[in-house]
C-alpha cells in the first residue's frame, strides 16, 4: 500500500552536462576539477544517509493514507 503510487525510475543522460549550481550536493560535491568529494567516506553510510530520506517520505505517505 502506499508503494503503487510512487513512480521510481530514472533519467539518462549521455553528453549533457547539468550545471553545479544545480546538482542536488548535501552529502557530496563535484570539485573544480571534476572529481566526485564526500566528507562522508564510507560508500555504505552515505548511500543509507540518501536512502533514509526517501523512506522516511513513503512511511509518512502510508501513515497518511
Amino acid at each position: 500500500m502506499g508503494l503503487d503510487t510512487i513512480d521510481n525510475g530514472f533519467f539518462i543522460f549521455k553528453n549533457y552536462r547539468i550545471p553545479k549550481s544545480n546538482l542536488l550536493n548535501r552529502f557530496s560535491q563535484i570539485n573544480e576539477l571534476g572529481e566526485f568529494v564526500s566528507g562522508i567516506k564510507n560508500d555504505d553510510k552515505r548511500f543509507a544517509l540518501q536512502l533514509g530520506a526517501l523512506s522516511g517520505g513513503r512511511v509518512y505517505i502510508i501513515a497518511g493514507s
